[in-house]
Parts: C-alpha cells; sequence; structure tokens
C-alpha cells in the first residue's frame, strides 16, 4: 500500500504565509499530516528444526518477553534429549579415562625394575667378569629402554583422552544446541499478533511460528515536497506526533527523525520518518498507538541552519 503525507506548512524560515492559507504552524515548525504509523520491529518468529509442536503457550495479544527461558512453542526434542544423554555418557567415560594415571604409573614402576636389572647385570659383570654374557647385558637394556617409551605412551594416551574428553563435550554441547532450537522464543519484546500451527501438528524448518511486534516504539513515514524543505532541514529533528482517536480524543507523543530517505518519487517528494515512543492507556492493558494509524508530525525546524562545505 502506497503510504502518502501532504505538507501542509512549512514555516522554518519564513513563518505564516500571509492570505490566511491552511498553514497555520508557528515559525520554526513544519506541519505533516496524514503520517502512517508503522511497527519498527515487526518478526515472523520461524522454525529452526523440523518436527512436531508438543506444546504451545502462545497466544495473540500475549506480551512476551525477548529469549524468555520458558519457551512459547516447543518442537518435539525427544531424539535430541536421547543424544546428549549418550554423549554425557561417553564425556563420564572419557572423563575417567584421562584422569587415570595408572597407566603411567605401571609404566614407572616397570621402567624402575628394568633399570635395577640392567645395573644388577652390570654390577654382576664387574666383580666377575664375563658371569653375564654381552649379548644378556644388551636384552636387559633394551628392556629398560622399552620401559621408557612405555611411559611416554601411556602419557600421549593420557593426552589422547583428554582430547576425546573434549570431543564428548563438543558432542554434549551440539546436543544441547539441537534442543534449545526446538524451543520457540520471540527474539524481541512484544505482542504475539499470530500464531500459525496448533499443537500437534508438524512444521518445517523455516515455517513461521509466531509472529511478534514492538509496540512501545513506532516509526512514523511522511513525504514532502523536495521544493518545499530540505534535508537538512528535518535530520535529527525532534518531533511531536497528534492523533486523532475515538470520539474526538487527541494524544501528543514526542519522537526524532531518525531516517531521510536519499531518493526521489516521481512527484517530486522524499520520504523520511521518525521513531515515537508509545503509552500505555491508563488502565495499562492497551497501547495508544497501533501501527495503520495516521496522525500529523510537527517538526521543530527552528534549529536548523543550512551546512557549510567543509575545507579539503
Amino acid at each position: 500500500m502506497k503510504i502518502a503525507c501532504l505538507l501542509l506548512a512549512t514555516a522554518a524560515l519564513s513563518g505564516p504565509q500571509e492570505g490566511g492559507g491552511a498553514a497555520k504552524a508557528p515559525r520554526g515548525t513544519l506541519v505533516v499530516e496524514k503520517c502512517m504509523l508503522q511497527a519498527i520491529d515487526d518478526v515472523q518468529v520461524p522454525a529452526q528444526e523440523a518436527g512436531v509442536i508438543v506444546m504451545l503457550r502462545a497466544k495473540e495479544g500475549m506480551q512476551v518477553e525477548a529469549n524468555d527461558p520458558e519457551p512459547l512453542a516447543q518442537i518435539d526434542d525427544s531424539k535430541a534429549r536421547m543424544a546428549k544423554l549418550i554423549a554425557e555418557a561417553e564425556k563420564k567415560v572419557a572423563d575417567k579415562k584421562a584422569k587415570s594415571e595408572v597407566n603411567v604409573e605401571y609404566a614407572k614402576a616397570a621402567e624402575r625394575v628394568a633399570g635395577k636389572v640392567v645395573e644388577a647385570f652390570v654390577k654382576a659383570n664387574e666383580k666377575s667378569p664375563g658371569s653375564k654374557p654381552l649379548v644378556e647385558i644388551e636384552r636387559v637394556r633394551l628392556d629398560h629402554e622399552r620401559t621408557q617409551w612405555q611411559i611416554r605412551q601411556a602419557e600421549l594416551d593420557r593426552e589422547v583422552e583428554e582430547l576425546t574428553a573434549e570431543a564428548k563435550q563438543t558432542q554434549v554441547d551440539a546436543a544441547e544446541e539441537d534442543i534449545r532450537r526446538r524451543r520457540i522464543t520471540s527474539p524481541i519484546d512484544g505482542e504475539v499478533v499470530e500464531v500459525r500451527p496448533q499443537l500437534g501438528e508438524w512444521v518445517n524448518a523455516g515455517d513461521p511460528v509466531l509472529r511478534v511486534i514492538r509496540l512501545n516504539q513506532l516509526r512514523v513515514i511522511g513525504f514532502v515536497n523536495a521544493a518545499d524543505v530540505a534535508p537538512y532541514e528535518l535530520h535529527n529533528r525532534s518531533v511531536r506526533l497528534i492523533v486523532e482517536l475515538e470520539r474526538g480524543r487527541r494524544e501528543e507523543f514526542e519522537g526524532r527523525v531518525v531516517w531521510i530517505d536519499p531518493q526521489l518519487a516521481p512527484n517530486g517528494q522524499y520520504r523520511f520518518w521518525a521513531e515515537v515512543d508509545n503509552r500505555l492507556e491508563a488502565s495499562g492493558d492497551f497501547w495508544i498507538l497501533r501501527p495503520g494509524q495516521e496522525g500529523t508530525l510537527v517538526v521543530d525546524t527552528k534549529l536548523a541552519d543550512r551546512p557549510t562545505r567543509r575545507k579539503r
């Protein structure tokens, strides 16, 4: 739907026009009518994984908080939970092996015994030359050297078990992430305005589950004529939004211009928008401003000076 905004008056520099025209804005203000209100954050919350909806807490009109620990909907995660249990059990086994000193201590004990055997053979040969053949001495020395390598192998095996334990922890983390991805939460604070699936229905990854909009702050979109208003006159200007409500009731809201479209439309107008803070009704149950409403923006332009070109 094309949004139109009618420029009523610009008195930023010239003040009210003579002749009693429609513009009766105070000097230094710009009045723009029929501006459309729009949600700044309007989020379609998707299913991240395929599965059956086994819990659905969300309802239209429900106020929600971003990343609430209690999910708004739940996709069946029984397989993911089973995978986590298996990964946790394997992690415990790997931790036990990684912390065990048995193989290392045994290898060290074997090395000490082998060393004493070599020492005994050498001393025996010193006391009685030839009592221990050289080939026997070389054999026990080889046995001693082998036990030294066994120590290194046992230490390497323990390091491998530590790395295995880390890998198992990664599997546990991956299983937890699979469980988390089946919990549907809102990424923003806001109000649920649409719930797509029903309890027990199958959803595919990427299917919309909820639609949530944020209402505590809204965008107000307007158009002005480029021939009448320069962008610098609107840039970062404070605004008042005036809306007509039920039975002639009027409410005003404060805000600021946050964006000006650098493009011109074929009719010579350009778009800008402001963001205004919303308020709750006295009952505290409903917001006064709603997306789709129209209102009038009064832009404060009295501080808007023409920018000068910077020297290079």
